[in-house]
């Protein structure tokens, strides 16, 4: 598996999610809760029009919770006709990602279900993200 990826941090760890689920990358905005969701999904936002549901890495990785910084992103994928919104700490860069390994058990604090496999950029392991498995109930 080869690619190229968008390299973005939650907490200390890298991750990566292929270009072609990403539509944008947006700054931090004011995010409407919704009662009775689940627990990672931290509300919507209206985005040029387009209500769009906004989950949080953190949160869906089970790791502490922090206040969001100038840094924070909101990364948002298209999955079928559907946009969701997935809140990191940090957008690092565009990579291109060779020799990706199969993916571990868990990846830091997080369950490795979620990750499709683990390569590396600038000598880190960067997990990629099985966007589908992200963004199902869990």
């Amino acid at each position: 598996m080869t690619g190229q990826y968008i390299e973005f941090a939650v907490q200390e760890e890298k991750y990566g999610i292929g270009l072609e689920h990403i539509h944008e990358i947006i700054r931090m905005q004011e995010i409407t809760h919704v009662p009775g969701a689940r627990p990672y999904m931290e509300g919507v936002i209206n985005l040029r029009g387009s209500i769009i549901p906004i989950i949080s890495l953190r949160s869906r990785f089970n790791m502490e919770k922090i206040s969001y910084s100038k840094s924070t992103r909101i990364i948002v994928v298209h999955r079928d006709d559907m946009l969701v919104g997935l809140i990191v700490d940090m957008v690092l860069q565009v990579v291109a990602l060779t020799d990706i390994g199969p993916p571990p058990e868990r990846m830091g604090v997080m369950d490795g279900c979620l990750i499709s496999g683990v390569g590396q950029s600038g000598g880190e392991l960067v997990g990629i993200l099985k966007v589908e498995q992200i963004l199902e109930t869990g």
